[in-house]
């Protein structure tokens, strides 16, 4: 969570790209993301860049969004609203099936 209004969404995608592998293509990757989606202009162009990279690669991706009024998820990604544990796994057996 940031509470100063800057996420680095871009730099997040790639630290975890470079500690976990997640563009390889050995084995089932899934990358997740919990966020709203209010990035500013530039991270949030570079990180499409990145999800849609990693998902050219076969890393599904589920992004999970909180239950609030404006969510705005990067495109690609398997989208589900956290309301319970339940869902919110088959949310991410979803999300790999389809990567």
């Amino acid at each position: 969570m940031s509470n100063d209004n800057y996420k680095a969404i871009d730099e997040a995608i790639d630290a975890l790209d470079g500690a976990l592998g997640l563009s390889r293509r050995e084995n089932t990757r899934l990358l997740v993301i919990i966020s709203d989606g209010n990035f500013n202009a530039e991270p949030r162009r570079i990180a499409q860049q990145r999800l849609d990279r990693l998902r050219a690669s076969g890393c599904a991706v589920l992004w999970l969004e909180p239950n609030t009024l404006y969510t705005e998820p990067l495109a690609g990604a398997t989208v589900h609203t956290i309301t319970d544990p339940a869902t919110t796994a088959r949310a991410a057996t979803t999300a790999v099936r389809t990567a």
